[in-house]
């Protein structure tokens, strides 16, 4: 089986770069928030990423990457709901 995805947790200040390629992209935020994230929006809202990451060996926040070329292409999250009975999977990838 060929993986042409792979993971890697958000975990250090500097995956900021790579996290801030994907929210201060136009077409990729238009689509899914209206509009793109200042760069105060941005740190605060990794902040919490980290924070959360913290709190799960397995739930939070990863940054996904192209396999044959290791370029970083988007975010992957999976979070509990309170009662963690169910699990929510979401994803946003550069264009």
């Amino acid at each position: 089986m060929n993986d042409n995805i792979y993971f890697k947790k958000y975990l250090f200040q500097k995956d900021f770069l790579d996290y801030w390629k994907l929210v201060s992209n136009e077409k990729a935020m238009v689509m899914n928030y209206g509009r793109v994230f200042t760069l105060r929006e941005a740190k605060q809202l990794f902040d919490c990423i980290l924070g959360m990451n913290l709190k799960s060996q397995y739930l939070g926040y990863f940054k996904v990457f192209e396999s044959n070329s290791n370029t970083f292409i988007g975010i992957a999250g999976i979070s509990a709901n309170d009662s963690s009975n169910e699990l929510e999977i979401e994803y946003m990838l550069l264009p």
